[in-house]
């Protein structure tokens, strides 16, 4: 199966159909600026959502801050760790002008009650920097993993 058989099965994903190899590429950057929440009614995301970011949304500190503010608060269950289940819940949110976060929701679901949890460790991170287009703060989407019995 070539990559452009891959990108057409998930056409979800790509609002601009891949007619030939020559948009490849552009399917391609699509895709990650969906995962990089610069394009708006992406899964559930309202629709004043800015098209383009000059400058991404940041937790203070950056994503290293982010990743050790999540390894600190996550309450990984004991009955989880009894049970052995191990994986990453993948989070999706909105980070508004003011830099509040909204529209938490799991973008891929992997146990209830840890999705449960990553959406509250996800919900009391605070004070990001809101994203930027021009110098006007506008709303963004993140899509965060919240890891469960991994290496952190």
């Amino acid at each position: 199966m070539s990559i452009l058989t891959g990108l057409r099965k998930n056409a979800a994903l790509i609002r601009p159909v891949v007619k030939n190899e020559d948009n490849i590429q552009n399917a391609i950057k699509y895709i990650d600026r969906c995962y990089n929440g610069v394009y708006p009614n992406y899964r559930g995301i309202p629709s004043d959502s800015p098209v383009m970011v000059d400058c991404k949304a940041e937790y203070p500190g950056g994503l290293d801050s982010l990743k050790e503010y999540i390894k600190k608060n996550t309450v990984y269950p004991n009955w989880a760790r009894e049970q052995g289940i191990k994986g990453k819940s993948i989070i999706q949110f909105i980070i508004e002008k003011d830099g509040t976060i909204s529209h938490v929701d799991t973008l891929r679901a992997f146990n209830i009650e840890l999705d449960k949890e990553a959406i509250r460790v996800i919900k009391s991170a605070k004070g990001w920097k809101p994203a930027k287009t021009g110098n006007v703060a506008v709303r963004s989407r993140m899509v965060c993993l919240v890891p469960f019995g991994t290496k952190k």
